[in-house]
């Protein structure tokens, strides 16, 4: 026993002026195990207590299968040359509306349309409507409905309006029924 120690001791001394402490430390302790340990992957790491790994990876998941479904409109509408109905609607249902898509859907884009039913323009503001925001916003009477029909300038800055304030933008505008 003397032996051993007087032979490690002298081991470790040496180990330690050669910089080598894995050795020192293994020979001091023989009877504790050495534990290797590696690095930690970081983007593991990071969200080991949380589940925003998970919910970033569903997000690129939801945003693969979207792509996709956008891909085959696209594709299935530039093979029939122009958007179904039911093909616009699904669009608006994964992207939100645009004011383009609601022109469509109210008039098939028409701005000048009058159908009679008290709806007018590419939007189908009632007219009793379209007569409040003129006032409130050119602070002069409204001029009548034909000088609305023939101003789509007027009538996209009232859909802007309406969107901005009533569904606080356009992300917000529903793809169907009246809006």
């Amino acid at each position: 026993m003397k032996l051993y120690v007087t032979v490690t001791t002298l081991v470790i001394g040496i180990s330690v002026l050669l910089g080598l402490p894995a050795i020192s430390q293994s020979l001091a302790a023989p009877t504790e195990p050495v534990v290797q340990t590696r690095p930690l992957n970081p983007v593991l790491f990071e969200h080991r207590n949380s589940n925003e790994l998970s919910n970033r990876l569903n997000a690129e998941h939801e945003a693969v299968l979207a792509a996709e479904a956008e891909a085959a409109l696209l594709a299935e509408a530039e093979s029939s040359e122009q958007l179904t109905y039911a093909q616009l609607q699904e669009y608006i249902r994964l992207y939100g509306c645009t004011p383009e898509q609601r022109r469509m859907i109210e008039s098939g884009g028409d701005y000048g349309i009058d159908t009679g039913n008290g709806y007018l323009g590419a939007y189908q503001f009632s007219q009793q409507y379209v007569a409040g925001w003129w006032e409130q916003c050119f602070g002069t009477p409204y001029p009548g409905n034909d000088v609305f029909l023939s101003d789509p300038t007027a009538q996209d800055a009232l859909a802007d309006w309406y969107a901005d304030n009533r569904y606080g933008g356009w992300d917000n505008v529903p793809a169907t029924g009246g809006w």
